[in-house]
């Protein structure tokens, strides 16, 4: 669980001034990831510029991250370093 913040996908489209972060946690396990991303506030609050946190019921599509699990995703959008 430790390492969810490593599966992550970044937009080519948003990559010159702007970053996205989509993470996808077992349901069971969401609690530990917001309160990871907690834990980053001081770091990450001057770049976010939007966030959400998504409840999703299990599917049965095989490549799916929502593949027979319940998922929480969350969705962090915020501006690269250096970047006005």
């Amino acid at each position: 669980m430790k390492d969810f913040l490593t599966s992550n996908w970044i937009s080519p489209r948003v990559q010159a001034k702007n970053y996205r972060r989509n993470y996808f946690v077992p349901r069971a396990n969401g609690y530990e990831a917001i309160e990871a991303i907690y834990a980053l506030r001081d770091k990450i609050t001057p770049l976010i510029q939007i966030s959400e946190v998504r409840s999703i019921a299990a599917d049965n599509i095989i490549m799916s991250p929502m593949y027979q699990q319940d998922t929480i995703a969350i969705h962090l959008r915020g501006r690269k370093i250096g970047m006005a």
